[in-house]
């Protein structure tokens, strides 16, 4: 019997993981070697890498002291409000209510 249509079976792609280790320690004492050595041109490659590097892991950790306990803070400034609006309506919607809609 003839078909129509071929039907392929396809193989599941391969997982292919390889895993990488940074030491940067090591990296830091490399570069400071190179420094150490006058390669004038490596060393001042090596010396803003550094320094962007230094920069951009402070700016992560100054955004998340900023930025880290400003959520709990919008949290309970929210659950104020709504005590203090749930407290207000308590009191003074069963009174509104009658003037409102007398019985």
């Amino acid at each position: 019997m003839m078909t129509f249509f071929k039907i392929k079976k396809h193989e599941p792609r391969k997982f292919n993981y390889k895993p990488r280790y940074y030491n940067a320690e090591k990296e830091s004492m490399q570069n400071k070697l190179k420094l150490a050595e006058g390669d004038r041109g490596e060393a001042a490659k090596a010396r803003i890498r550094e320094s962007l590097e230094r920069s951009r892991t402070v700016t992560r950790r100054q955004f998340k002291t900023n930025w880290g306990g400003g959520s709990i803070k919008l949290i309970l400034i929210i659950a104020v409000i709504l005590y203090v609006a749930y407290m207000v309506l308590h009191s003074w919607l069963p009174g509104l209510l009658n003037i409102w809609f007398p019985t």
